[in-house]
């Protein structure tokens, strides 16, 4: 149902302020927004903002620019979050526990194997009678 409102002549929702129109009403309200004073506004740069989250990500991007407190014992990656640390020492983990049944791809998490079973799923089920568009997931027709 996605991929069909592409096709669809008229967008429900069109803003009075701009050229912006979507389906969707959520998205158009989150547009709004964008014609109001910032809410949020980052103390390093310049960058403002009315979603909160688009803010925490945004200030997030200046840890960057910290010193990188935690590295990792066998090679160059540094971080200044050690939860990360510990994410990427996974990396350096030589059990390949979790190997898929199809080729010889092989990893140390569950999570990547099952994104990797997604790559072998070709068949395009779910096929647009209007266009050339096809996916084998439902939720994005």
């Amino acid at each position: 149902e996605k991929h069909l409102l592409v096709h669809r002549l008229a967008k429900a929702f069109k803003c009075d302020i701009c050229d912006y129109a979507s389906h969707y009403r959520h998205k158009f309200q989150s547009h709004l927004l964008t014609h109001k004073v910032s809410n949020f506004t980052c103390k390093v740069c310049d960058y403002e903002t009315n979603h909160k989250y688009k803010f925490e990500k945004h200030v997030s991007t200046h840890q960057w620019s910290r010193p990188a407190n935690f590295k990792c014992a066998v090679c160059d990656f540094a971080t200044n979050i050690k939860g990360r640390l510990e994410s990427h020492s996974l990396t350096h983990n030589l059990s390949r526990d979790f190997k898929c049944n199809i080729c010889d791809f092989a990893t140390n998490r569950r999570s990547t194997l099952k994104a990797h079973h997604l790559t072998h799923n070709v068949a395009k089920d779910f096929k647009c009678d209007i266009c050339d568009y096809a996916t084998h997931m439902k939720v994005n027709f």
